[in-house]
């Protein structure tokens, strides 16, 4: 399905919340326009993740920087500077009461494979919104825009391609056979620094210390990692924040939801994930550990119901709720 085209905005304004954008709007349903982005992304092999120089990744920075700080036009201008496939756009979702956003997106052809970012205007919660492997873990991007819209979540990032686009490994710490060959690749968004969705989580968490980032994957239903196995980006160290998320789970919820330190033997605490480790305040994300897990970094590994069942998707939705 085609990208919806954009519609001028009735009167340009300054970028502050009370006047019109001076840039496009979309009027659509927002789940079927991440579903339409999910099925343009380059797939496995296909080298559609275009890596990034020092450069891209600064204008990068400066363009997410601009758009945290409500600087519509410049965010906008920013990205045509440089990123021509890419557009800032303000979205009103028809799918959701025409709620507004504003979304960094990539226009169809895709030629960067760099993903999107969504920013709430007036959000409810202090959350991030994560899905750093949209094609590979099913799912996840159906459930990110419903978490995202039913928490009332500041922010919404997704990244561009399967996370074995590309066969150039990313140079980061960590062993996987996900791709085949034991390491990570440079597509593989949460386990490479140079990515641009890792910038932008680097600027949404320096530019509102309060927030809370949820990064959620797929757990092949292994059974010892139950429907929801819940850490910090660490195997030992377990904040508060995730006592609170499990316990605020609906009564009666069929959801299993582990911890770290509950009895399982889950080998998936994201350790390695370079989100985390930022947040977490390693010095060096790509290639060192985090000294200990602060709770504002979330990695959720999920069942397939609990990416696909709506009312399984509906009880994380009240813990969150409740949590935040």
């Amino acid at each position: 399905m085609p990208v919806p085209q954009p519609q001028p905005d009735p009167a340009p304004g300054d970028g502050d919340d009370d006047q019109p954008a001076p840039i496009d709007t979309v009027n659509a349903d927002l789940r079927q326009h991440v579903i339409d982005m999910r099925n343009a992304m380059p797939g496995i092999g296909s080298e559609g993740f275009v890596r990034p120089d020092a450069d891209d990744l600064a204008t990068w920075r400066t363009a997410m920087q601009q758009l945290v700080g409500h600087e519509w036009a410049a965010a906008a201008a920013t990205l045509a500077s440089r990123f021509p496939s890419y557009r800032l756009i303000r979205f009103v979702d028809t799918g959701d009461g025409d709620a507004e956003y504003y979304v960094v997106e990539e226009t169809t052809p895709v030629v960067k494979g760099w993903g999107a970012v969504l920013l709430n205007p007036a959000p409810q919660r202090e959350l991030a919104i994560e899905v750093p492997h949209p094609v590979f873990d099913t799912h996840t991007h159906t459930q990110g825009v419903d978490l995202f819209r039913d928490t009332g979540a500041r922010f919404l990032l997704i990244a561009g391609t399967h996370r074995c686009a590309n066969a150039a490994p990313s140079g980061c710490a960590g062993v996987s056979n996900v791709c085949g060959d034991g390491v990570y690749h440079e597509s593989d968004v949460g386990h490479f620094t140079g990515a641009p969705f890792h910038v932008a989580h680097e600027v949404i968490t320096l530019a509102h210390p309060a927030l809370h980032a949820l990064s959620i994957h797929g757990n092949n239903d292994l059974a010892e990692c139950g429907d929801w196995f819940l850490s910090a980006g660490s195997n030992s160290v377990v904040p508060p924040i995730l006592e609170q998320i499990q316990q605020n789970f609906p009564l009666g919820s069929p959801l299993v939801v582990y911890l770290p330190d509950d009895p399982h033997s889950c080998p998936h605490y994201g350790t390695t994930n370079v989100q985390g480790r930022f947040t977490n305040g390693s010095p060096a994300p790509c290639t060192q550990s985090a000294p200990t897990a602060n709770g504002r970094f979330l990695h959720a590994e999920q069942s397939w119901a609990a990416r696909t069942n709506p009312d399984y998707v509906d009880d994380i939705v009240e813990s969150l709720n409740a949590s935040f």
